[in-house]
């Protein structure tokens, strides 16, 4: 049986995406999980090495189909112009999402079995005239998926019915046909890539302790209960809504597997607040593993030989385990 392959995107090259590659290449465990293909500008990669003082990768500039695996991990490299270090840039935008595209390319033709992507910068995707506000919503239009955000951290898993959108827009934008398509997703993918034979499923309400009955609000009765039934009829472990300031905290004591958040915040600021450095992205819904660590382009520390790194081992890790599952069970 071979190993997972797996390709892994610098993100934006002014913030610590290639430092934390570098450093979680070095880990044993990792290269004991998976070969891996980096993709992204050789140049960003040669200077932070110096930095860090960690050996260079070796660049395969061969196509996908001649690749040598055994010489993983290496850098697949990508053209660029002159990156800015320590800031959003338009250029850094371009290179960051020409490593994300060639990576769901190599992907989607089965050179490789999932992507685990370094932070890109919102302001350097705009600047380079993208109009996708993150990953998630790229990969979706990218494949034609109704894409799902999950943050892991630890036990705690929680997938998002909105992501990256104003409060007021998230909340309007709601209905029980989108809460219900991520309780299904969700379910799906508990089971088909992380092994939860049958999960059982939180919803958080969006209101105050849920909305006290309709006293303080009628959302959670007129839109969220109704996903939840919709879900309990294709016999999903459904169940809520709860309120969102204590059911994360059920997850963690194992009366449930997972919790499906309304909102951007409402589901990651306990993700965070858990475990900030090792919480993981997943991106469910997609016809292949995506995962990154659950942090920003940090662009303060960039190329100070500073950053942590074990978001990107966890995510890395992760990738590998789903990977391994659905490849083979």
């Amino acid at each position: 049986m071979r190993k997972i392959r797996l390709g892994l995107t610098m993100g934006d090259p002014g913030g610590v995406g290639p430092e934390i590659i570098l450093k979680t290449l070095c880990e044993p465990e990792i290269t004991r999980k998976a070969d891996i293909c980096v993709v992204g500008s050789a140049a960003a990669f040669d200077k932070i090495s110096k930095i860090i003082g960690i050996c260079p990768l070796f660049h395969e500039d061969a196509p996908p189909e001649s690749w040598g695996w055994r010489k993983a991990p290496f850098l697949y490299p990508i053209e660029c112009g002159r990156l800015e270090q320590g800031k959003p840039a338009a250029e850094n935008g371009r290179a960051s999402l020409k490593a994300l595209e060639t990576a769901v390319n190599l992907v989607m033709a089965g050179y490789i079995d999932g992507i685990v992507t370094a932070p890109v910068s919102k302001t350097s995707w705009q600047l380079a005239g993208c109009r996708f506000p993150g990953h998630t919503d790229f990969l979706a239009s990218k494949t034609g998926q109704e894409a799902v955000l999950m943050m892991i951290s630890g036990g705690l898993r929680v997938s998002l019915v909105t992501c990256h959108m104003p409060l007021r827009d998230a909340i309007e934008s709601m209905d029980s046909e989108k809460i219900a398509s991520v309780i299904k997703i969700t379910n799906s993918a508990l089971i088909s890539r992380m092994g939860i034979g049958m999960p059982r499923i939180a919803v958080a309400g969006l209101n105050p302790h849920a909305g006290e009955g309709g006293i303080l609000g009628h959302e959670d009765l007129e839109i969220v209960k109704p996903a939840i039934d919709a879900a309990v009829r294709e016999n999903i472990r459904a169940s809520g809504p709860f309120p969102a300031d204590s059911i994360f905290r059920e997850v963690l004591t194992g009366k449930f597997d997972a919790v499906v958040a309304l909102y951007h915040d409402q589901g990651l600021i306990p993700v965070k607040l858990h475990d900030f450095f090792g919480a993981v992205n997943v991106t469910l819904g997609l016809p292949f593993i995506r995962t990154s660590p659950g942090h920003g382009t940090a662009f303060d520390i960039a190329a100070k030989g500073v950053a942590e790194h074990r978001g990107m081992l966890e995510a890395v890790s992760a990738a590998a385990d789903m990977a391994r599952r659905i490849l083979f069970p």
